[in-house]
């Protein structure tokens, strides 16, 4: 009979930190991946740049060896991993089951800290693309504003518009509201739901002949 070689299992285990900021939920705006969060880290766990990173620091091949041995080696390590959701929870439970009790255990606790500090470095990367995203939006608002107040300021030095159009504008948002609070409580036939609907219409009525630059000049005061 052929006796089976022993594996030992051993076990880390990760937390996965919810983010429930508005910065935590651009960052998973910008970094956004298909599945559960939980999974997918799972998955990062159980990747070959985390079995390359703990080979190197366990120093489980020497610094001189071939390519091929490091891929063997790593291919091993890789093998070696798999990983575990604790039941309704954030928690992921690193397992390793190797030929070596005491390496079982160093490989189960690399893998938790090579994670920690990918992850760590994910979410510093991806707070900077937030601060980018977050200034190249705050500058183009910025310079939308420079021009609508450029545009606005040019239109009354020239005298191209009085201003009508904003209180006809400013009117017509009125009764829409208007209609919206009364639509809840009453029904289309209600005679004041009527007038409103009158009223509306005729200050659209108003509106489509006046000329562009007072068009241009309520869109801008808005």
């Amino acid at each position: 009979l052929s006796l089976q070689p022993a594996v030992y299992k051993a076990t880390s285990i990760v937390k996965i930190e919810q983010r429930r900021t508005l910065v935590g939920a651009l960052l998973e705006y910008i970094s956004w991946s298909p599945g559960d969060v939980v999974t997918t880290e799972s998955k990062i766990i159980e990747t070959r740049l985390i079995a390359e990173e703990v080979t190197k620091r366990l120093n489980l091949v020497k610094e001189d060896a071939a390519p091929e041995e490091f891929n063997k080696v790593v291919s091993e390590v890789l093998d070696s991993i798999s990983t575990e959701r604790q039941k309704e929870t954030n928690l992921i439970s690193i397992v390793v089951l190797f030929r070596d009790p005491k390496r079982a255990a160093a490989i189960a606790n690399e893998v938790a800290e090579v994670y920690v500090e990918h992850d760590l470095e994910r979410k510093i990367k991806q707070a900077r693309q937030v601060r980018q995203f977050i200034e190249s939006q705050l500058t183009n608002v910025q310079k939308n504003l420079t021009s609508s107040e450029n545009e606005l300021n040019k239109l009354r030095e020239e005298g191209r518009a009085i201003g009508i159009a904003v209180m006809l504008e400013e009117k017509l948002v009125e009764l829409k509201s208007n209609l919206s609070e009364l639509s809840a409580k009453a029904t289309e036939k209600h005679p004041q739901v009527w007038r409103l609907q009158e009223q509306i219409q005729a200050l659209e009525n108003q509106l489509k002949p006046l000329p562009t630059d007072e068009l241009a000049f309520a869109r801008l005061t808005r």
